[in-house]
């Protein structure tokens, strides 16, 4: 089974540089080009420069706390592949994990923000250590690919428990 989330993450970026370009003409023609009188519905023209960056803010804080990371899955090999890489602002690192299906012993999920937020530690058996990965955010999963990506990952641990 293969999961690619790189149409959700173009959307996503898409709706980041729309908002921007949207924000910064309203901002340009207010301060540089706005005619407006002295208030206009109670606010003067600093006032709604000042709450359209709010409003641009707030947009960039809610991208900032549902993490949204592209997410690349594949199993239909000998290998499990997860790809991802966080879609925040300033983080481009790319990260790659590789296990074996032989090695795959378990997962770990874990929700907050009421549910809403939600992210995947793997677990693998190497050198006989079980080695835990870094947290992973799911967020950007479709909820039929949440599920997909918990069945798949459910089996192959249950397969590598009746192996043991």
């Amino acid at each position: 089974m293969k999961i690619d989330t790189k149409k959700r993450v173009i959307t996503i970026q898409l709706r980041r540089l729309l908002t921007l370009i949207g924000i910064l003409a309203l901002l340009l023609a207010v301060i540089l080009f706005g005619q407006l009188p002295k208030t206009f519905l109670g606010l003067n023209k600093y006032h709604w420069a000042i709450l359209f960056a709010i409003i641009y803010g707030l947009t960039i804080l809610y991208d900032s706390l549902f993490e949204y990371t592209y997410i690349y899955y594949d199993d239909e090999k000998d290998n499990i592949i997860l790809r991802y890489f966080s879609l925040a602002y300033l983080n481009k690192k790319k990260q790659s994990i590789e296990i074996p299906k032989s090695e795959f012993t378990s997962f770990i999920l874990k929700e907050s923000l009421f549910g809403l937020k939600k992210k995947i530690i793997l677990r693998r058996y190497y050198k006989n250590v079980e080695a835990k990965y870094p947290a992973i955010p799911l967020t950007i999963l479709s909820k039929a690919e949440y599920a997909q990506l918990l069945m798949s990952l459910d089996h192959l641990s249950k397969n590598a428990k009746s192996k043991k």
